[in-house]
């Protein structure tokens, strides 16, 4: 595995107690391999993400726990130092608004030259030349221009690009997208995603793409991720859990997805609300919205483990009735 989380966990804490964010997450993503983490918003998938870079602090009220291992490193084991000669050069991460990533009183030139002058020894002409390539790379229309402006003077589309090279600019290992499309149209939304899964595949890049839309997951992934109230309830190829999903969280996301072709109806929604993170339940946290859940789904947790009948492959559910949930 070239990056690994064993038994990641997040809460944070405060007067009013513990919230746990994230729990118990185990999850594995090769080179040049390409996996999504899908699931309801405030369901951890962002959270993990931070804690998988090492941005979460503990002076935020943060506490991680478990361990993120890349290329055989602990990363937690490193120092800060060392943290930063991998932040951005060998992962990367896109992050969801553009416009609070970049800083609003540096050109774009300057920000991304930055990157390249912290991991590479370019003078300004080769650092120059890099930025043009790889905004072309993203589809920028007239990088020179481009390079001279300010955030603000971008259009989301375009903002988006510019982080997607700024991403790609060192040649990372891995590429973390947190919902990289979110507030930009279908029409943009789908070049931005052609144009990364695109490029993370002819250079052999692994990507973990975060997102709460299936059919972008469909698309662009490999393999796919769901989480639920800060736990992995399924993992698999993305064709076994979208098309066999053995999960009934799994089942009532796929549920809510209009489909195209059909005769225009109400969508089915998830009855209740995510269990608050504040509240440790002895049973599946899904329980309470469950339409198949029975005595055993109050009392005992379930634990993520391979399903009967898909030898041969990588799907597991955590689920006590995922037998009785084939297709």
């Amino acid at each position: 595995m070239l990056i690994e989380t064993r038994d990641l966990g997040v809460r944070y804490v405060s007067r009013q107690g513990a919230a746990h964010a994230v729990r118990g997450v185990n999850l594995g993503v090769d080179r040049a391999d390409a996996i999504g983490i899908v699931g309801e918003s405030g369901s951890g998938k962002s959270t993990a993400a931070l804690a998988m870079m090492g941005l979460l602090h503990r002076d935020a009220g943060c506490r991680v726990s478990g361990e993120v291992v890349f290329d055989g490193q602990s990363l937690g084991a490193l120092s800060p130092s060392s943290l930063r000669r991998i932040w951005g050069n060998r992962i990367s991460m896109i992050f969801q608004d553009p416009q609070s990533a970049l800083n609003p009183v540096m050109t774009i030139e300057a920000q991304v030259a930055e990157l390249i002058a912290r991991h590479r020894r370019h003078d300004r002409a080769r650092s120059r030349s890099i930025v043009l390539h790889q905004f072309r790379e993203v589809g920028l229309p007239d990088p020179e221009a481009i390079l001279g402006r300010f955030p603000h003077q971008l259009s989301g589309g375009q903002l988006q690009r510019v982080m997607i090279a700024m991403a790609l600019v060192c040649e990372p290992e891995v590429i973390i997208a947190d919902e990289p499309t979110t507030a930009l149209d279908l029409t943009i939304q789908s070049q931005i995603l052609s144009i990364l899964t695109r490029l993370c595949a002819d250079r052999g890049v692994a990507l973990i793409l975060i997102t709460h839309d299936l059919a972008v997951v469909a698309e662009t992934t490999r393999r796919v991720a769901v989480m639920y109230a800060g736990a992995l309830v399924e993992t698999g190829r993305t064709e076994d859990v979208l098309l066999r999903p053995r999960h009934p969280y799994t089942r009532a996301l796929i549920a809510a997805m209009p489909k195209l072709g059909e005769t225009p109806k109400r969508l089915s929604a998830i009855a209740g609300s995510p269990m608050a993170p504040t509240v440790d339940s002895p049973g599946c946290r899904y329980a309470p919205r469950c339409l198949w859940a029975e005595g055993p789904c109050a009392t005992a947790k379930p634990v993520l483990a391979p399903v009967a009948g898909d030898d041969g492959t990588d799907h597991a559910v955590a689920c006590h009735y995922a037998d009785g949930m084939r297709p």
